[in-house]
């Protein structure tokens, strides 16, 4: 939440005024924060299985999703290079003519 990110904020700078590793501080106080937010997370699991269920489910098929989108990208380059070799020597009338 915003308001406890400030607070920490403020208190990791009163914390800087009196040691020589403020930095130190504050980058110990937000893994603190991304801690807790885990924390939160785990506990709202919990509360709803379903949910569990479907971040299961979309961890499942991101494998398949992944490659499914790589073949169409790889597809994808592969004709617009063909394409390209097609159209090189082409005039621009003739391909007018050929996408209206």
């Amino acid at each position: 939440e915003t308001w406890v990110m400030s607070i920490g904020l403020i208190l990791a700078g009163k914390a800087a005024d009196s040691e020589g590793f403020g930095s130190a501080s504050i980058l110990r106080l937000l893994r603190l924060l991304r801690l807790s937010r885990m924390a939160r997370m785990a506990r709202l699991l919990r509360c709803m299985p379903e949910l569990l269920i479907l971040m299961k489910g979309i961890r499942a098929a991101l494998r398949s999703v992944f490659f499914t989108l790589l073949l169409l990208f790889i597809l994808l380059y592969i004709f617009g290079i063909a394409f390209t070799q097609i159209c090189k020597d082409t005039r621009s009338k003739d391909v007018r003519l050929l996408f209206r």
